[in-house]
């Protein structure tokens, strides 16, 4: 029956329920005889819910469901994927015996009641890897079952894109092979990448296309339309066909924009953009967790401001540097020439040194200044790669496998140390076949793991006389929590890997360096160098290598070996140190093991609003390791290596200052 069949889409916000509205009337206006459901979340204003109960036979309000895998999303550079997790919720559609869902971004250009002859799960190839389905349009049967079975995928697996598309792709995996009547023709979901890759195929058979899907960031509601002329304005070179963007608009101007003015009042909404809010607006919604993440808050666009605040900051440090250097200059010229140096001249008599001209005092006081300016650019020569030897631990992720590689490529013979040496790190690295890359099974908390490395090390090396070259201390691991939560095991566990790890390992292979009066490069952080609230055990570990390399330093200064700290600043995002997935998991931990007598003077609610401020950094921080992989680089190549490298964001590199140089009572104050 007719009745017991839908058509369903999905609106997690304001524009796909525009989105929304423009397919329903697509699918009305073609005389399809099924019914209408849509499922709404919480973001969707009520007026926009309005406008779709006119249209649909039924609105469901939903919860959304985000799958949080920034990883694989930013693989895909669409972060915004993550909420359609939401479109799961269609299987509990369960009063009808047969549905078809649409995403929100397609139109329906031809009758399309055909396809619930078919059975679940029918889709079209995914034009990107045919062996897959794209989950745009489906025909499914809704039941508590399959949506059970699917949210416990999703828990114990995960998505392969971060996306809806991943995990039913990977849930209904005998899709490309099982039943060929399950593959329906591209006609029923045509994209704008297929148009483009295979022309000649598009003006064949576009004629006869039933749904076009709008794929990409770039929907027809991203556009700019003039219903008197009706021209879109816009990048529609990025966009899909033309045509159907301007049948897109059609249907909306003509038939959506009356209904929505009728809630709105006199609106433009032919604009193609949403009414700008203010910044109390916009800050109060991501408070309450309804981001734009499809329109001004989506990835790219915060990407770019973020970009543009971080060129802006290191452009700022810059014309600091020669901004102090005018200002000084002023100050030398219109100052010291009105008694200072007399006053110098003073003290000097009175300190028993002879008496000193202005002159001298204004070149002393200026050459100072600018040696101060200029010693960090003058060059300081570097050494050969070639034929030399760097052993760098921490391998498996992060700054330890990048460094791996990116040494290789600078001609070193490379020794990476892996906890996992059957581990993804691991893998990656072997797969270069490389012989100058040897992957190195080391667990810097075992004293016999690493006595088999420094004799691997050493029977490798083309010649153990000349010793090795360099040791690059990167193994380390992170937590958080704060002092009450935190357990004596914990406190223990994160210093024996980024503390002693680092001695161990030092003392191991400072033999073969000093042979070579090589380098040791400690990874500390910025948190060496300052605390901070939640962060006790990484802190202490980290102030612990500060103290650590300092002292080495002075030592090592007799045989020629130069130590160099590196401080890095936020990189949890470049690293993915930190995962809402871990944030969890140790809030978890942190709970059940405080003690009742602080769980209770705590209270649940302090609790996890220090879980929720953690989760906050989980997309924090910078984009690429880039500015850490140079320090390190330049530590271990440079004639002259710097004592200390802090590659951070300007407001961190101030923030360290402050709390390293100003009194406590004072950057308390500022910070916390």
């Amino acid at each position: 029956m007719a009745a017991s069949q839908a058509f369903v889409t999905l609106a997690t916000n304001d524009s796909y329920a525009r989105g929304a509205m423009v397919l329903g009337k697509s699918i009305r206006n073609h005389g399809s005889s099924k019914q209408l459901a849509v499922l709404i979340g919480p973001q969707v204003s009520e007026q926009c819910r309005e406008v779709l109960r006119k249209i649909y036979d039924e609105v469901r309000l939903v919860d959304v469901l985000d799958s949080g895998d920034t990883a694989h999303l930013a693989m895909m550079k669409r972060p915004d994927l993550g909420v359609t997790f939401t479109k799961l919720h269609c299987w509990t559609l369960t009063h009808y015996s047969k549905c078809v869902f649409m995403d929100a971004d397609t139109l329906v250009v031809s009758n399309i009641d055909e396809l619930f002859e078919r059975e679940e799960l029918s889709a079209a190839p995914d034009p990107g890897w045919p062996d897959c389905f794209n989950s745009g349009v489906f025909v499914f049967r809704p039941s508590n079952e399959t949506y059970t079975k699917l949210l416990q995928y999703c828990s114990e697996h995960g998505s392969f894109d971060g996306g809806d598309q991943g995990v039913l792709n990977a849930f209904f995996s005998d899709w490309a092979t099982a039943d060929i009547t399950k593959h329906l023709p591209f006609i029923y979901n045509m994209s704008s990448i297929a148009i483009y890759t295979y022309l000649p195929a598009f003006k064949q058979y576009g004629a006869n296309a039933k749904v076009v899907h709008f794929l990409g960031q770039m929907k027809p509601w991203s556009y700019t339309y003039n219903p008197s002329q009706r021209r879109l304005k816009g990048d529609l070179h990025a966009s899909s066909n033309p045509s159907f963007l301007l049948d897109w608009w059609k249907l909306y101007s003509g038939e959506v924009v009356p209904l929505l003015m009728g809630e709105y009042g006199d609106q433009p909404f032919c604009s193609g953009c949403e009414p700008l809010l203010s910044s109390a607006e916009r800050k109060q919604r991501w408070e309450q967790g309804q981001a734009d993440y499809m329109g001004i808050d989506s990835f790219d666009n915060i990407q770019k401001k973020l970009d543009l605040s971080t060129r802006l900051k290191m452009a700022a440090l810059g014309m600091l540097r020669v901004a102090l250097l005018i200002v000084f200059s002023v100050f030398l010229t219109f100052v010291l020439g009105f008694g200072l140096p007399a006053m110098l001249n003073l003290l000097a008599r009175c300190c028993g040194f002879p008496e000193a001209s202005v002159t001298e005092c204004i070149v002393l006081l200026y050459g100072l200044f600018v040696l101060y300016v200029a010693v960090p650019r003058l060059p300081r020569g570097s050494i050969q790669a070639e034929g030399r030897a760097v052993l760098i631990t921490g391998c498996d992720s992060g700054f330890g496998l990048a460094l791996a590689k990116h040494f290789l490529k600078l001609g070193f013979t490379v020794f990476a140390g892996c906890l996992f040496k059957d581990g993804d790190g691991a893998k990656e690295l072997e797969s270069l076949h490389s012989e100058k890359l040897k992957v190195v099974p080391m667990d810097v908390c075992s004293e016999e793991q690493i006595s088999r490395a420094v004799q691997f090390v050493t029977d490798s090396l083309r010649d153990p006389e000349r010793g090795l070259w360099a040791v690059v201390n990167n193994a380390g691991i992170s937590t958080f929590g704060e002092v009450e939560f935190t357990s004596m095991d914990t406190y223990k566990q994160v210093s024996e890997v980024n503390l002693w790890g680092t001695v161990r390992v030092t003392k191991a292979f400072l033999p073969l360096i000093r042979r070579a009066k090589g380098r040791v490069v400690n990874i500390a952080s910025m948190y060496g160098r300052m605390g901070n609230a939640l962060r006790s055990p990484y802190c202490i570990s980290k102030y612990g290598v500060e103290a650590f390399s300092d002292c080495l330093r002075y030592e090592m200064k007799s045989w020629g070996v130069k130590v160099s700290v590196i401080e890095p600043g936020n990189f949890i995002v470049a690293t993915g140190i930190l995962t809402r997935d871990i944030v969890s998991t140790t809030a978890e931990k942190l709970w059940k093991e405080a003690p009742p007598a602080v769980q209770e003077d705590y209270g649940k609610p302090h609790f996890e609003q220090s879980m929720a401020l953690m989760r906050s950094y989980c997309g924090s921080g910078q984009h690429n390791m880039d500015p850490v992989l140079d320090d390190i680089t330049d530590a271990v190549v440079s004639k002259r290596p710097y004592t200390r490298y802090n590659p951070m964001e300007p407001h961190w590199w101030i923030r360290m200052q402050v709390m390293t140089h100003l009194p406590g009572a004072l950057s308390d104050k500022l910070y916390f």
